[in-house]
């Protein structure tokens, strides 16, 4: 069965259907052709060989020494041929083959037409990804400087918490005195002989101001407590902010090679092209 030609038109102009048509109808082609080359080839072979035995034999005299007797070759070989059938043969293997060629020649036509269709579409889609890939460098630039700027105003309020709890830390040791002072006070107090020992305003007062300190003492830790848990979170948060802009970084690193590359490559082609 001749290899058709008319089967690629089912192909559409697309470069997944290009290379199908690369991978499925050129192979079967060229088997075709290989087939047909090997039938020719094998024709050939034989016509040679009987050319060599009949001018083998038209070279052959009577006075040859080594002339011999060979009954069984008196007789018409049953598997021989007409000189018709002979000729037949012949003009089929060479129109065949010739068929075949017009059709190969065809083929490499229509391979050549879906080898530009897909090289149109190649460049189209190239136009396309570069496309996508400034506008997709461009979206990762503009988050990675919207993370930055949040990066800025959570170590401006890192730097303001971490103000505030020395701040805390400061008013907390500046009440160490005055409640070291009325305890000992109170103290000493606690010392005085028999009836000395007196429940007076003074005994009250230094109570009352043991009592506000350390009520004092109580805000202070937890304020203190809530802004070092403050102060945690927003270096949790820096963090975090940090690693997306690494990210962000290496994204925009990875897009620029990718464009450097994509552009050696589109030079090389042009070259190859050229």
């Amino acid at each position: 069965m001749l290899w058709s030609p008319v089967l690629t038109t089912h192909f559409p102009h697309s470069i997944n259907n290009c290379t199908l048509t690369s991978m499925i109808v050129p192979p079967h082609a060229h088997r075709v052709l290989r087939s047909y080359k090997f039938k020719l080839e094998k024709d050939l072979r034989d016509k040679l060989g009987a050319q060599d035995i009949d001018t083998t034999c038209a070279g052959l005299t009577n006075d040859r020494r080594d002339l011999t007797y060979s009954p069984e070759a008196v007789k018409i070989q049953s598997n021989s041929v007409t000189p018709e059938h002979w000729a037949s043969l012949t003009d089929t293997n060479i129109a065949k083959a010739e068929e075949q060629c017009k059709a190969s020649a065809t083929l490499c036509g229509v391979i050549d037409s879906i080898l530009n269709q897909c090289s149109q579409d190649v460049e189209t889609q190239r136009g396309k990804v570069d496309l996508s890939l400034e506008k997709r460098a461009q979206e990762i630039a503009d988050a990675k400087k919207t993370l930055e700027q949040h990066l800025a105003k959570i170590l401006g309020e890192i730097d303001a918490m971490e103000r505030n709890i020395q701040e805390l830390k400061k008013t907390a040791a500046a009440k160490e005195g005055p409640m070291k002072l009325a305890h000992t006070r109170l103290e000493l107090r606690s010392h005085r002989p028999n009836t000395e020992l007196v429940r007076d305003p003074v005994q009250y007062g230094l109570v009352d101001e043991v009592g506000g300190i350390a009520g004092s003492f109580g805000e202070l830790r937890d304020r203190l407590s809530d802004s070092e848990d403050a102060l945690r979170g927003l270096i949790r948060c820096q963090l975090t902010l940090e690693e997306d802009i690494a990210v962000k970084i290496n994204s925009l690193d990875i897009e620029g090679q990718c464009t450097d590359l994509r552009k050696q490559l589109t030079a090389v082609s042009a070259t190859d092209t050229n």
